[in-house]
């Protein structure tokens, strides 16, 4: 069961998302928040490779101006519109159906954070985020973070350990 662990929707219960996603752990998603300072007013988050959502929603849930949610998953994109209706949000969420590595012109922006979280052993998914030019994509002083099960997926990047996961982080 993944809670939302910060903001206006602290404490809300996710619905279980498709089989063969791993969720974010709360260590992780706890990490990552102290690190973007909590308060995400007025910035874009993108959430790549979405899974549940929960990365994007609680951003939305810290005040986060919208969330851009991508997997390539129809079934969890759909769980996510469903819980950003419930809540009367569904204006600050969009919601595409891709499959990454891939384009990622289009999505709404320029971001102020992204998180990434691709399935572990898609070292070539890894290679692709070290090679994207972050500092055209993003909006100055973002904060790119990939989550990876290894301490060797992206070179240069500052890294950080949370139990049994990395989490991997460039500053623009």
């Amino acid at each position: 069961m993944t809670r939302i662990g910060r903001g206006t929707w602290k404490g809300h219960v996710l619905r279980p998302c498709a089989s063969g996603v791993r969720p974010t752990s709360s260590m992780m998603r706890e990490a990552v928040f102290s690190i973007l300072g909590g308060d995400l007013e007025d910035i874009v988050f993108w959430d790549l490779f979405c899974g549940t959502g929960a990365m994007g929603l609680e951003a939305l849930s810290c005040g986060a101006a919208k969330s851009v949610f991508v997997d390539s998953n129809q079934a969890t994109l759909n769980t996510i519109l469903q819980f950003l209706e419930k809540h009367m949000s569904r204006q600050r969420g969009e919601a595409l159906r891709r499959t990454l590595p891939g384009d990622l012109t289009g999505l709404s922006g320029p971001p102020g954070a992204v998180y990434l979280d691709p399935p572990y052993r898609a070292s070539e998914v890894y290679s692709w985020i070290g090679s994207l030019p972050w500092e055209a994509i993003c909006a100055p002083g973002a904060v790119i973070m990939a989550e990876a099960g290894g301490a060797d997926v992206l070179h240069g990047w500052e890294k950080r350990r949370y139990g049994s996961s990395w989490l991997f982080i460039r500053r623009v």
